[in-house]
């Protein structure tokens, strides 16, 4: 993981939480973290290809809320 791929994820991480707000983070952030998660559950190897699957279209369906915010 890059320094900019923890930075990012960190900021995401706390505006989820509430901590920060959701201004605070960028979209090149936000799709960077998302691009994470899913080389993340690519490397799962105790995941079945449907589980991967799932968590990529959850980790989609929240990029598109947050970005509609």
């Amino acid at each position: 993981m890059t320094l900019f791929e923890m930075i990012s994820f960190a900021k995401v991480y706390n505006a989820a939480l509430g901590i920060t707000d959701r201004r605070a983070v960028t979209n090149h952030e936000i799709d960077t973290v998302i691009e994470l998660l899913k080389k993340n559950a690519d490397n799962r190897n105790d995941w079945t290809q449907d589980q991967k699957d799932a968590y990529k279209a959850i980790a989609d369906y929240v990029k598109d809320r947050i970005k509609g915010t």
